[in-house]
């Protein structure tokens, strides 16, 4: 597979243990803390391989975190950073990759049998990876307000490409950190009039498939050269933050002929059995027809591969041009997608587990944190703040919503905090949203470790044990679990009380 180095990854990869302990201590990295810490972890680790510029290398695994050497780390973090001027503390890099409809148990890290994501696999196995992570919103635009506005969608107001824009008073993440210094850039994928949204605020360059453009997106190739390109001519002792959309995996349309081979080699009745046994796809779907079932996957799975190995030649050529040491690399995405669970295809019309469960991981090449699985529930409102923090800020926005989750990067804890995911804001009306199903306003979701509450403004209610039901197949409201619905309800009522003014209120 082009741009994807090392041999093929083949399901789970090890990230150490799941949990660390307080204090709460917070970290920026600095060059000089990256040398000291990776010259701690060589001598204690000599058959560890490094990330070399060519690409991810295999070696024996991530170092398992400890206790002592989080604190530690930490700690050393924090003095190397107060010994620098505010505008050089942190991460110079910082990369962010959106992949829109990227559901995270199609991956092999998270499980999946096929292997159509080798490079994403072994880059999830060298992570932080929050393996309960939250969109605000299923819907692609609102989504990815939330995440770069740390705001809910009732709060940023933005819809799509025709209906209401962005807030006036929401701060975006690019606006924050383009005030720090950063060279700030977004490379889009999907067709519109990006600018009318008020999504663009704050990024110095945008590149947008332009009028005449022919599909509905652009594939991954293109945007990966252009990024490239761009990110060539730049001064290396320029700070940069990029955020590359990737719409292939929802277009689905994309791929290259090429990508297509080996895919479904498996026996059909074999992965057809893991689609309904394992991801509890309803036969009836897919009218109970193993072909119908199959060209779904394929068509999916075959677009998470392109995007696999485009981002593997991204991380390559960043990696020739030093984006090493002082990188930090984001890869999210922005909803999941249907697939046949709850029979939809699609993400926007709900909130269940596969639209709003996202991958989250975040990877720094030169060692600056250890591989780590999260199992904390988490926002995407959460990343601007961490990103912010990352970067060297000190505090974040007023208006932002959410917290910054570094002490997790370290494998301390932070208290419990519910998550809201909302449908789209309020007050939006069936015509705006250009459904022909109820308003977006109708639907939200509270999320916990455990539990998990669906309500509308008609009263109608779902609940799941999240935790031992991921797939929401035995919903609850009717059971023994009467009190944590009325617990669930008077959350989900403050929690969208307390937001109802937007930013500026």
């Amino acid at each position: 597979m082009r741009g994807c180095p090392g041999s093929p990854c083949d399901g789970w990869h090890s990230r150490g243990p799941r949990r660390g302990t307080p204090p709460n201590t917070r970290a920026n990295p600095s060059p000089h803390t990256t040398a000291l810490l990776r010259g701690r972890r060589a001598a204690q680790q000599p058959g560890r391989i490094r990330p070399d510029p060519s690409g991810l290398r295999y070696g024996r695994g991530p170092v398992k975190h400890s206790r002592a050497l989080a604190s530690t780390c930490t700690c050393l973090l924090l003095l190397a950073a107060c010994g620098r001027a505010p505008e050089e503390a942190g991460f110079r890099h910082i990369v962010l990759l959106g992949i829109d409809g990227l559901r995270g148990d199609h991956l092999g890290s998270r499980g999946y049998p096929r292997a159509v994501s080798p490079f994403l696999d072994e880059l999830a196995g060298r992570s932080v990876d929050f393996e309960r992570a939250y969109a605000g919103s299923p819907r692609l635009l609102t989504s990815y307000a939330s995440m770069f506005t740390s705001l809910h969608a009732s709060e940023h107001g933005l819809v799509g490409f025709e209906g209401r824009p962005l807030d006036e008073a929401a701060t975006t993440l690019a606006e924050v950190l383009g005030r720090r210094g950063f060279q700030t850039a977004a490379f889009l994928a999907t067709r519109g009039d990006w600018a009318r949204t008020g999504f663009a605020r704050g990024f110095a360059h945008v590149d947008v498939p332009s009028e005449v453009y022919a599909e509905p997106c652009r594939p991954a190739a293109e945007l990966v050269d252009r990024a490239l390109e761009w990110l060539a001519q730049l001064d290396p002792d320029v700070r940069v933050f990029v955020f590359i959309q990737f719409a292939d995996v929802e277009g689905q349309r994309q791929a290259p002929p090429e990508h297509f081979a080996g895919l479904g080699r498996e026996k059909p009745d074999e992965m057809v059995e893991f689609a309904l046994e394992q991801h509890h796809v309803p036969f009836g779907f897919f009218h109970y027809e193993n072909k119908l079932l199959l060209r779904a996957f394929n068509s999916y799975d075959v677009e998470i591969r392109y995007v696999d190995a485009e981002i593997a030649r991204m991380y390559r050529d960043l990696g020739a041009m030093g984006w090493g040491d002082g990188t930090l690399w984001v890869v999210t995405s922005p909803y999941g997608w249907g697939l046949g669970n709850h029979l939809l295809h699609r993400a926007a019309r709900h909130v269940y587990e596969a639209q709003v469960r996202v991958p989250l991981w975040i990877h720094a090449p030169g060692g600056e944190f250890d591989a780590l699985g999260v199992q904390e529930v988490v926002g995407q409102i959460d990343l601007a703040p961490t990103l912010l923090e990352l970067a060297g800020g000190e505090a974040p926005e007023p208006s932002w919503r959410g917290r910054s989750l570094v002490p997790l990067l370290a494998g301390d804890a932070l208290a419990p905090r519910a998550v809201l995911v909302q449908r789209g804001p309020a007050g939006v009306s069936k015509t705006e949203v250009g459904e022909p199903w109820r308003s977006d306003a109708d639907l939200a979701a509270i999320v916990e470790q455990r539990w998990k509450l669906i309500r509308d403004s008609s009263g109608a209610e779902e609940l799941y044990d999240v935790t031992e039901d991921p797939f929401e197949l035995d919903e609850r409201s009717g059971s023994a679990a009467q009190p944590e619905i009325e617990r669930l309800r008077r959350l989900l009522a403050d929690r969208l009380a307390e937001i109802n003014q937007g930013p500026g209120g």
